[in-house]
């Protein structure tokens, strides 16, 4: 049985059998949370929408500008005895005249600078 037709089977049953939504998902192991997911992507979306979906994020939010990544790169290969608490100093002090610049400088903590590699 395919992943759609198990949910297809999940969300015929409380009609077909006249059970509880709640003894539905007993029987089958599913969470009622996830036989309402079920029920609304099908209403929305047709029977093509049980069909198993990426966990994948679709955007990072933690992840660094390249542009910042690039300066640290370029950093730590000028000056390989400076560590990621120097290197927040430096792209601080001298992150540029902008607003935009220095906090996009800001954002790069010294444990992310500690996680870039040394080089790209």
């Amino acid at each position: 049985m395919s992943v759609n037709e198990r949910s297809l089977e999940i969300l015929l049953t409380p009609l077909r059998d006249g059970i509880t939504v709640a003894d539905t998902c007993r029987r089958y192991g599913v969470s009622r949370q996830s036989f309402y997911d079920y029920r609304r992507r099908l209403n929305t979306e047709g029977a093509n929408a049980l069909q198993l979906r990426s966990r994948r994020p679709r955007t990072s939010p933690r992840q660094a500008d390249p542009v910042v990544e690039a300066r640290i790169v370029a950093m730590r290969t000028e000056n390989p005895r400076w560590g990621a608490r120097t290197i927040h100093a430096r792209l601080i002090r001298y992150g540029g005249n902008s607003r935009l610049k220095r906090a996009m400088y800001l954002s790069a903590t010294p444990s992310f600078i500690a996680g870039v590699p040394h080089s790209e």
